[in-house]
């Protein structure tokens, strides 16, 4: 049994990587994506609306159905289609007789139903009759059956539902209903029917068709127990949850301003009492997520700035708020145009809402971030950035005092104060913004100089660390450059930055190389199993690289950096690879031959290196491993030996090893991609290209001379013995000519600049095949000319 921190780390782990694959395969659905990972967490319910089409089914069963109990390997999930047809016993479970015969009570199978199983998939939910709708709804949200006096739990936690009905629409229709619906699900969201970017679109239907991976990440319900106990142990402070009941209040109060004002609005989300006690509940989750994909070392505390996150649980969510005015610029349908400009519109409101929210601060709240790190000051000086007062004169001051900032907590800090400077003195928005200026650029220079970095870099988890703070960084330049602050040298500004990304990077590479290193140490990395040992070895650190390498794709200010499983461990895995293939290629058959390859290949891959060691390396060192046997194998049989079976039986075992350029050419087969516009023969022929010319010209001798022993033995048998009957039955029972023949065009087609001398052995064996079928036709003419001369001379 794992201990709770390890417990808690693999879970992150985990929850990380199940959604980063996710998202990499339903482009555009970020939204949609955070809501169901924030309603596994927070044991919440999601509705995803939207056209047909548009994927919400495959979402939603790409994520229930991959949700495993770490028992049973199984995922515990109810599924059910809904329709006007369907009825109550199908969601809850079909009836027990056997008691209601006996008894006259209705008890129900619920282990069959909607409450046995931990996760449910509710599609087309919103077709159901209203009745079914309220007992789903009572299901979903008390999670317990009342019959009479009995009441049966259930374990359900969190159903993902679809409909491929317009929230608008639909709540136009039966308002009372649907909106009492809809305020009890956590998330709704909206998946409109076009790409906001049209190379996503591409990009999809060439994955639809094309050769991709299988969703592989792996989470277990036993992870989602243990993050949603460490959401419960979160602690929110009572300030910001005062700010959650603003939060709410404001967006009610301006929607309902706006469905006055506009006929045409419809408001798709309901706030009530209960919404406000669900939000700021769910900044405990909002943390957690935060702390699985971002900052793996935040502390489990709420912060001002989760409150951002609330807005996919306010208004419905779905296209990302910045895709919604290029969707809508090339959106004509009238329904779909509809359910998008009030989405835009409830984006706006919620936007004005949170800068108002977040802009003040509360009677009882510092006005310093939490714990701020102290300004540096001389003894005798007073601190520079106190702020007593409300009068002008300390604006100037505080604006000097940034450029002592020197972390993030005391920059934060003054983001904070010149909001509370803009807020209560409008007049001073010019010194705040320079307050902010001055932020920014001392921002800049902590990131230059590593200041997110520690000392030591041999741990790919303080390396996360490292990059946790760096994104927090990230965050608040985004924030200063959004509340006006100026780049004084924009060229200076993006190298330093550039620079600061390039050390964090280094820093990951350092790491992972040295903790690699450690765990492979005191393994023998040669032999039948140091390879093997050692790769094995490595295999957990594929998630510290998936991990760190998605985390600096996702902070790189240009182009992504190269992957740092590709740098670290490809140069340090070669020579461990070229050494497993000059100790274990010396084998009788090429099948083993090809094992080899390919277990090493499936080590690389689990690894996620497959192409860290270039396909061309594999071929060099195998070819070079297989002519070093060569050298010390025999040469052959010697030219007088005698022509008799037994002879030719010895002297083809030795060339039954197989043709090098053929064993050669089957792997280069495993280690190339298949092509089918190409015949395997021709990409055989164009990886051999790739071996320099003296070793091609080292697989040419040794092959050619192999089939020439052989021709030369059968030649020198027909030319002392004729057609004896034993070389009659190899030539053409057996089909020896025919076999070496075509090895010799395969080396031909393999090595065609050494086509000429296989092709002159190919003539020579049809000269020889001639010749036992001339032979044999004048044996067998003869016979025939003798038994009729005798028939002839009979009395």
């Amino acid at each position: 049994m794992l201990r709770s921190d390890s417990r808690r780390a693999a879970a992150l782990d985990h929850f990380a990587r199940f959604f980063a694959e996710l998202e990499e395969r339903f482009v555009e659905r970020r939204d949609p994506l955070q809501q169901i990972a924030l309603a596994l967490l927070s044991r919440q319910h999601v509705l995803m609306t939207g056209p047909p089409g548009t994927g919400k089914s495959q979402l939603a069963s790409a994520v229930v159905a991959r949700i495993v109990d770490e028992a049973t390997g199984e995922p515990s999930v109810f599924a059910r289609q809904i329709t006007e047809s369907t009825v109550h016993t199908e969601l809850i479970g079909a009836v027990d007789f056997r008691t209601l015969m006996d008894s006259g009570r209705t008890v129900h199978f619920t282990d069959e139903g909607l409450l046995g199983s931990v996760h449910a998939f509710l599609d087309e939910v919103l077709d159901g009759r209203d009745m079914l709708l309220r007992s789903t709804l009572n299901l979903l949200e008390e999670r317990e059956l009342k019959q009479g006096a009995r009441i049966t739990r259930g374990a359900i936690e969190c159903a993902l539902m679809t409909t491929n009905r317009y929230l608008t629409e639909v709540l136009e229709e039966n308002r009372r209903t649907l909106l009492a619906f809809v305020d009890r699900i956590a998330f709704v969201s909206f998946v409109p029917r076009t790409f906001a970017d049209p190379a996503n679109l591409r990009r999809l239907v060439a994955g639809s068709v094309g050769e991709r991976a299988a969703l592989s990440a792996r989470l277990t319900i036993q992870d989602l127990d243990a993050l949603q106990t460490m959401a419960s142990e979160v602690r929110v402070p009572a300030s910001l949850a005062e700010r959650v009941a603003d939060l709410v209040s404001a967006f009610e109060r301006r929607t309902g301003e706006l469905e006055r004002a506009d006929p045409g609005f419809v408001a798709t989300r309901y706030a009530s009492a209960r919404t406000a006690v669900r939000l700021a509940q769910l900044l405990r989750t909002i943390c957690v997520l935060d702390k699985a994909l971002h900052r793996r070392d935040r502390p489990l505390v709420a912060e001002l700035s989760d409150l951002a996150m609330l807005r996919l649980a306010l208004v419905v969510a779905g296209p990302e708020p910045a895709s919604l005015d290029a969707l809508l610029a090339q959106e004509h349908e009238p329904r779909e145009r509809r359910q998008l400009t009030i989405m835009k519109a409830e984006h706006d409101l919620w936007d004005e809402c949170l800068r108002e929210i977040t802009a003040r601060a509360l009677p009882d709240e510092p006005v310093e971030a939490p714990a701020p790190a102290p300004v540096q000051v001389a003894a005798e000086e007073p601190a520079p950035i106190a702020v007593e007062t409300n009068e002008p004169e300390r604006a100037e001051p505080i604006a000097i005092a940034t450029l002592e900032a020197h972390d993030l907590h005391a920059l934060r800090g003054v983001l904070e104060r010149s909001r509370t400077l803009e807020a209560e003195d409008p007049e001073a928005r010019a010194i705040a913004r320079e307050m902010r200026t001055r932020a920014l650029a001392a921002l800049t220079e902590h990131v230059a100089f590593g200041g997110f970095a520690g000392t030591a870099a041999d741990d790919p988890e303080d390396v996360a660390g490292e990059i946790a703070r760096y994104r927090e960084a990230a965050e608040l330049r985004e924030a200063l450059l959004a509340e006006g602050a100026s780049i004084e040298q924009p060229d200076v500004h993006a190298a330093r930055w550039e620079r600061g990304f390039a050390t964090l990077v280094d820093r990951a590479r350092l790491a992972l190389d040295a903790h690699a290193a450690q765990r492979i140490t005191g393994f023998d990395a040669r032999g039948a199993r140091g390879l093997s040992t050692t790769l094995d070895a490595l295999a957990p650190l594929a998630r510290a690289f998936d991990r760190l390498e998605r985390d600096l794709a996702s902070l790189a200010p240009g182009a992504p950096p190269e992957p740092l499983r590709a740098v670290v461990l490809g140069p340090r895995l070669s020579p461990l690879v070229e050494a497993r293939y000059a100790d274990d290629l010396a084998l009788p058959s090429r099948d083993a031959m090809r094992d080899v390859v390919r277990g090493v290949l499936g080590h690389l891959a689990r690894l996620g290196v497959h192409d860290a060691v270039p396909a061309s390396a594999h071929l060099a060192w195998v070819a070079r491993a297989l002519l070093a046997r060569e050298r010390t194998s025999d040469e052959g049989a010697p030219s007088d030996a005698p022509f008799d079976l037994a002879r030719y039986r010895a002297l083809r075992a030795s060339e039954d090893r197989a043709l090098l350029c053929l064993v050669l050419g089957e792997i280069a087969l495993l280690l190339h991609e298949p092509d089918r516009a190409r015949g395997a023969t021709e990409r055989a022929r164009d990886a051999l290209a790739a071996l320099s010319a003296e070793t091609r010209a080292q697989l040419a001798s040794i092959d050619l001379a192999r089939i020439e022993r052989l021709v030369a033995h059968l030649e020198g048998w027909h030319a002392r013995a004729g057609a004896d009957p034993t070389l009659v039955q190899i030539a053409h029972d057996e089909a020896a000519l025919r076999r070496t023949s075509l090895e010799s065009e395969l080396v031909a087609s393999l090595l065609p600049e050494h086509a000429d001398h296989a092709r002159a052995l190919a003539t020579r064996l049809h000269a020889l095949d001639a010749a036992l079928r001339k032979a044999l036709h004048d044996a067998l003419a003869g016979a025939n000319d003798a038994r009729w001369a005798a028939i002839v001379r009979a009395p």
